[in-house]
C-alpha cells in the first residue's frame, strides 16, 4: 500500500508549510488525486486517519478533490475524457493520447483556525 508512504511525504510537507506554533490548529488538507494516478482515495484517507492520530493535529480532516483523465489526441489534437482505461480519440479513433490531468497527486490547500487558509502553490507528486 503505497499510500501509507504518499500519505507520511504529505504530512511531513504539512509540517514543513505550517508554522510550529499554528500545526496544532489545522482543521483541514485538501489534495488533489488523479483518477489515472495509480492511488486509492479510501487508502489515503485511511492512511492519513492512522498517521495523523499521532500527530498534534489529529483533529483535522482530509478532504480528497478528484481528478477525471482528460486527454489530447496528438493525430488531430481533440480533448477529450476517455472511457477506458484505453485511450482511444472518439473523433479520430487514434490511440494516441496525451494525458493532460487525471495523474495528479497535489496538496492543493490546508486550512488552519487561527488564520485564513493557507493555499500554497499546489506541491505536485508525480505518479508515472
Amino acid at each position: 500500500m503505497h499510500e501509507f508512504s504518499l500519505m507520511e511525504a504529505t504530512l511531513e510537507l504539512v509540517s514543513e508549510l505550517v508554522p510550529t506554533h499554528s500545526i496544532d490548529q489545522i482543521i483541514s488538507l485538501t489534495l488533489r488525486v488523479g483518477e489515472a494516478s495509480g492511488v486509492v482515495p479510501e487508502a489515503l484517507g485511511f492512511a492519513f486517519e492512522a498517521l495523523a492520530e499521532q500527530l498534534p493535529y489529529s483533529s483535522a480532516k482530509l478532504k480528497i478533490e478528484l481528478v477525471p483523465v482528460r486527454c489530447c489526441c496528438q493525430s488531430c489534437q481533440f480533448t477529450f475524457a476517455p472511457e477506458s482505461f484505453i485511450y482511444e480519440c472518439p473523433n479520430c479513433g487514434n490511440l494516441h493520447a496525451e494525458v493532460l490531468q487525471g495523474k495528479e497527486l497535489e496538496l492543493v490547500s490546508i486550512e488552519l483556525d487561527s488564520w485564513n487558509s493557507l493555499s500554497p502553490a499546489p506541491v505536485s507528486m508525480e505518479l508515472n
